[in-house]
């Protein structure tokens, strides 16, 4: 093999060179730096192709939450596989090489470093929900730049979970395709589901905006919208944090939440 194409076999199919439990190994370890990473800047991957950021949450969250994304496809898979493949199959092969096909998500949790990136978070957070914020240029720029990286990476995360799902299932083509499609849709579903009952468990704070910058805001539980507040379309950019009729403060339950109520820069809650 000529370099030039074991270059490409190395970033599209590696599962041709390690499989088993080194893949898994090497995959998990990956997952983990990732939600490691991710926790320094309140990144979430919280779904199976999802990337989130704004919401701090403790550190086992953050790393759970690429344990159950890896799970679910994998389960999801083995059950596609069992569907469709013409020959036997080994399910510590299949959930190896989806655990090293997730190591992109390392290099997105880097990318959402930068202080620039984070500072347009909050500012677009501000934006959303109070309707009154000074969005930075170099901010916006160095997020959209940001933003538009991460699009590849997802591309190349999705071209090794199939790459994975194929060679260890032994199965190619549009049967192939169609099953790894409607497993990426079960699965994301399923990651969604599960994220959704961590969330009880914990306290999801969403970091303070320029104009609440004394008010801690915590979103998590029932009502506080997908995932707790932190899972759904846009959640980079925020989700509301006023008018929700049942949340956790430090997990005890209260009602009427309102986060315009407040005393000497404190929340009031009813």
């Amino acid at each position: 093999m000529n370099p030039q194409k074991k270059s490409v076999t190395v970033l599209f199919n590696p599962f041709y060179y390690i499989a088993g439990a080194p893949a898994l190994g090497l995959g998990l370890a990956a997952i983990l730096l990732a939600g490691l990473v991710g926790s320094l800047g309140n990144t979430h991957f919280d779904g199976v192709l999802d990337t989130h950021s704004g919401a701090s949450a403790p550190l086992w969250f953050f790393l759970s939450e690429g344990i159950i994304d890896w799970l679910c496809m994998g389960v999801v898979l083995w059950l596609c596989g069992k569907m469709i493949s013409q020959s036997a199959f080994r399910a510590l092969d299949l959930l190896g090489t989806q655990a090293l096909a997730r190591w992109p998500t390392l290099l997105i949790a880097l990318l959402t470093l930068p202080p620039a990136f984070q500072r347009f978070t909050k500012e677009l957070l501000a934006l959303l929900t109070h309707g009154n914020s000074q969005l930075n240029i170099f901010d916006l720029v160095v997020f959209a730049a940001i933003v538009i990286a991460m699009i590849p990476l997802v591309c190349w995360m999705v071209a090794l979970m199939y790459r994975a799902f194929s060679v260890s299932c032994n199965v190619t083509g549009g049967k192939a395709i169609g099953a790894f499609i409607a497993a990426i849709i079960i699965a994301e579903i399923l990651s969604k589901l599960c994220l959704y009952l961590a969330v009880q468990h914990t306290t999801i704070v969403k970091p303070a905006s320029p104009l609440t910058a004394d008010v801690p805001v915590v979103v998590a539980g029932q009502g506080a919208g997908d995932i707790g507040g932190l899972v759904g379309a846009g959640e980079t950019a925020a989700t509301g944090l006023t008018g929700f009729d049942d949340m956790h403060w430090s997990g005890h339950e209260m009602r009427g939440f309102h986060a315009s109520q407040r005393q000497n820069g404190a929340i009031r809650c009813n």
